[in-house]
């Protein structure tokens, strides 16, 4: 069944109640809708519009717009302010402003000053050589599930991998022949081959032969009960590794303690061994080889080989400095 622009608005108006709606732009509503509709195939995106569009009107009647022709900037900003979805709200007003110019409802595009929601980027957590060993060490491997936590926290430590690698992966992704792992990335569905290291191998071929159940299932780790087995998750490894952050008496201060940290640790040290950005965005599987620029911020080494020396003051801030002028 179709739903029109005017169920849309009705089933706004009913959940957030009338009182949250605008009275004098109310009529705009559901022509914008059936915009929408034309153009999203997406139900919960058009419903999603409609209901920060409506904010935005009804905000406008507070700041005592009368005419859409009222709307300026200062009113986009300090609705802006006031909203929760602020990624939502700059797509659908930019949206709506654009509809609004190009249907000769205001006579100015103001898509423009819709702001641009910041991401935080924040810095990757890391840990050096020395700490990933401890890590590594502090795993019982004589316990049950103990080898199969070492080879597959390894080849995140030593490789890179991404959990949800770790846990796809396949007998038929290990050529021990040619001493390398093949495989299609979860993530990015991109192909990436990365060299089978001895110590990887040894750990693989150690869970394989003395650990894991016989079955077969096509994935090498598996969950470690009865029958049927499937590939292990996810969760076991963020497990795995939060206690073994605990157990061995590594300091993570704020540091991140999950798998996420120990590929970054992986970037970190091939950064400091000069290895370039292209090369470390291949080992990582990255699609984009500016992707792996974000580990630049935790290369504190080389950042310090690029500063530059702070010049001498002089001129009117030398003055300023020696209290010649204010």
């Amino acid at each position: 069944m179709h739903t029109g622009a005017a169920d849309y608005v009705q089933s706004i108006s009913e959940k957030e109640g009338a009182e949250k709606m605008p009275k004098l732009f109310f009529h705009l509503l559901e022509p914008y809708g059936e915009y929408l509709i034309k153009r999203y195939n997406k139900p919960s995106e058009v419903r999603r519009f409609l209901k920060l569009v409506a904010f935005l009107l009804a905000h406008l009647e507070t700041q005592g717009g009368c005419d859409l022709e009222d709307l300026r900037p200062e009113h986009i900003y300090g609705c802006y302010e006031k909203v929760s979805d602020q990624n939502g709200f700059a797509r659908a007003v930019r949206n709506f402003l654009r509809y609004a110019h190009q249907s000769n409802l205001v006579p100015i595009d103001y898509s423009g000053t819709v702001p641009f929601p910041r991401k935080h980027s924040s810095v990757p957590s890391v840990y050096d050589k020395e700490e990933i060993v401890q890590l590594l060490e502090g795993i019982a491997r004589d316990e049950p599930g103990g080898k199969r936590a070492y080879a597959a926290i390894l080849l995140v430590a030593r490789l890179g991998l991404r959990s949800s690698d770790v846990c796809n992966l396949k007998f038929e992704n290990i050529d021990f022949e040619n001493k390398e792992i093949s495989f299609i990335q979860v993530k990015t569905q991109k192909p990436n081959t990365l060299p089978l290291l001895p110590e990887v191998e040894a750990a693989l071929l150690d869970y394989m032969e003395n650990e894991r159940p016989c079955s077969d299932v096509p994935f090498i780790f598996i969950n470690r009960r009865t029958p049927p087995y499937k590939a292990m998750s996810i969760s076991i490894i963020k497990h795995r590794l939060e206690k073994l952050f605990i157990n061995t008496g590594v300091a993570t201060g704020t540091r991140r303690k999950g798998p996420h940290a120990l590929r970054a640790s992986f970037a970190s040290e091939l950064l400091k061994e000069g290895v370039g950005y292209p090369a470390i965005s291949k080992a990582l599987g990255e699609c984009v080889p500016s992707t792996v620029k974000h580990y630049v911020k935790i290369d504190v080494c080389q950042l310090r080989d690029c500063a530059l020396e702070v010049p001498k003051p002089s001129g009117a801030f030398l003055k300023h400095l020696k209290g010649e002028q204010a």
